[in-house]
């Protein structure tokens, strides 16, 4: 124990600890900072996958619909919803097909892919003219 009290008396071997000390907190918190980057972008590749997922459900949600009202049955979103929340499920409205796309508007694919996928359901849903 006097061998170490010995070498810490020195000032070159403090200032080595000290260095080597500052060295491992920098790569500690490096390595801290990449792992917690990756981390979030899988956490964001996840969250723009279950994005994706509801806009396609909601797309097939629309689609069932006119396909009801094709069929000359009523279309009852807002019915299937209800039951839907006695079942125990709740629908948050945070990812409807138009707050998703403002929240991708700036550069993201998810939200050129949701503005092309309404485009074509919007394009479906017109009647179509017949050339004469």
């Amino acid at each position: 124990m006097t061998h170490l009290l010995i070498y810490l008396a020195n000032p070159e071997v403090r200032e080595a600890i000290i260095a080597v000390l500052g060295s491992l907190v920098t790569a500690g918190s490096g390595l801290f900072s990449r792992y917690h980057r990756a981390a979030r972008r899988h956490s964001e590749r996840k969250l723009d996958l279950a994005i994706a997922d509801v806009a396609f459900l909601l797309a097939v949600e629309e689609r069932y619909g006119e396909l009801l009202e094709k069929h000359g049955l009523p279309n009852s979103k807002r019915t299937i919803r209800a039951q839907a929340r006695t079942d125990g499920y709740a629908w948050s409205g945070k990812f409807t097909p138009g707050r998703v796309a403002a929240r991708n508007s700036h550069n993201g694919e998810l939200g050129v892919e949701l503005r092309r996928m309404m485009a074509r359901l919007e394009s479906a849903a017109e009647p179509r003219r017949e050339a004469a």
